[in-house]
């Protein structure tokens, strides 16, 4: 009987979609990244980037309502979240890495957050590019 129930288990197959895989990514990021700026409104090294005020709440409302739409699978979603995501990795390229580790003294919790972030969002790009081009992922053959 334990056997069968073995087998059983190993030829069980989980699945979980794209486009909610990718909206977890993104919603891990984004309570990450409000996580990390209320620990630095604490510090408030530099106040005009360290405070969390109501613009801080609205970015990160509206973030985490994008993330929680591309779990739901629409088409505009998927392209709401793949866009925004673009866009989210271009502004950590192009303007926080640059500007704001020009003005503060990164430490670990720093640097892992801010890789981390990143990587969360650039994750949930690939996947929601390989979901809007018709890309399924299935498991390996083992």
């Amino acid at each position: 009987m334990a056997a069968i129930s073995r087998a059983a288990l190993r030829n069980t197959t989980r699945s979980v979609s794209i486009p909610k895989l990718a909206g977890g990514l993104l919603l891990l990021a984004f309570v990450i990244s409000a996580a990390y700026q209320l620990y630095r409104s604490t510090i408030m090294a530099l106040p005009a980037y360290d405070a969390f005020g109501l613009s801080s709440v609205l970015l990160y409302s509206c973030a985490l309502a994008i993330s929680w739409l591309a779990t739901t699978g629409r088409r505009w979603a998927t392209w709401l979240a793949f866009v925004t995501s673009m866009l989210w990795i271009l502004l950590g390229i192009l303007f926080y890495f640059p500007t704001i580790t020009a003005l503060r003294v990164f430490g670990p919790i720093d640097w892992a957050e801010g890789v981390l972030y990143l990587a969360l969002i650039f994750a949930a790009a690939v996947l929601l590019a390989l979901d809007l081009l018709g890309v399924s992922l299935t498991p390996s053959e083992k």
